[in-house]
């Protein structure tokens, strides 16, 4: 009998417990539509990271970079590459591991 009456207090706990576990919100994902920047030009990614937001966009002068704080306020707007690593290195910084350079080949696929 006391068994029993442990099993159900026991039983009651943890179900109590899960009861109350609340998930966590979601976390910010990067949009997967390619979409327009403001200013017209195609944006080619989207980098979202937990303190900012770096649009990537295609223009006649290349990749144009923009950069947002997480919450909203606009740090950088369409300035290229070396613009964003002279004028904004520690973005530049986040960003360039991520930059493809040079073209791939069948070759360079094979090594």
């Amino acid at each position: 009998m006391r068994k029993l009456a442990v099993i159900a207090i026991a039983a009651s706990l943890v179900m109590g417990c899960a009861c109350h576990h609340k998930a966590k919100p979601a976390t910010q994902v990067a949009q997967t539509s390619p979409g327009m920047t403001e200013d017209g030009n195609p944006v080619i990614v989207r980098v979202v990271n937990r303190h900012s937001n770096v649009t990537i966009s295609a223009s006649d002068r290349g990749p144009l970079y923009s950069v947002k704080t997480d919450e909203g306020k606009l740090l950088v707007a369409n300035a290229t590459l070396e613009e964003l690593k002279r004028d904004h290195a520690d973005v530049y910084r986040q960003i360039a591991p991520a930059i493809a350079t040079g073209e791939a080949t069948a070759d360079s696929a094979q090594r």
